[in-house]
């Protein structure tokens, strides 16, 4: 099954956050409502998410991935986990450790920056 990056975004979106609102995943892919309804439209006619309608607010469709979404998204990660060893595996001992180097910075400036938001938090108190 062939799919896009937003739409593999959105199933792993729902997948770490559960059941969402249209304007959820509009708020964080940056898309348009109607870029998400169409997306979402191709999702649920794939059977990889569903939409129901929210029982405390009927005016409010929470959308969920499926078992089938969730089974494609284990194929999608098992696929790319592939890609990177095969990848990884052409790499010279130079270039392998040019990586390394490359990962743990970008550990350590997430870290920093993680860092600085809970500071921002906590000074919003």
């Amino acid at each position: 099954m062939k799919l896009s990056t937003t739409e593999a975004f959105i199933l792993q979106y729902l997948h770490n956050n559960g059941s969402q609102r249209g304007t959820d995943i509009v708020k964080v892919t940056g898309l348009t409502t109607s870029a998400i309804t169409q997306i979402c439209d191709k999702l649920v006619h794939e059977g990889l998410i569903e939409r129901n309608r929210s029982e405390t607010d009927r005016r409010y469709v929470n959308i969920t991935i499926t078992e089938k979404g969730m089974q494609v998204l284990k194929q999608l990660t098992d696929l790319s986990a592939e890609r990177i060893v095969e990848t990884v595996e052409r790499f010279t001992n130079e270039e392998t450790h040019e990586l390394l180097v490359a990962i743990r910075q970008l550990g350590e400036l997430i870290e920093y920056q993680r860092g600085d938001a809970m500071k921002a938090a906590r000074g919003n108190e």
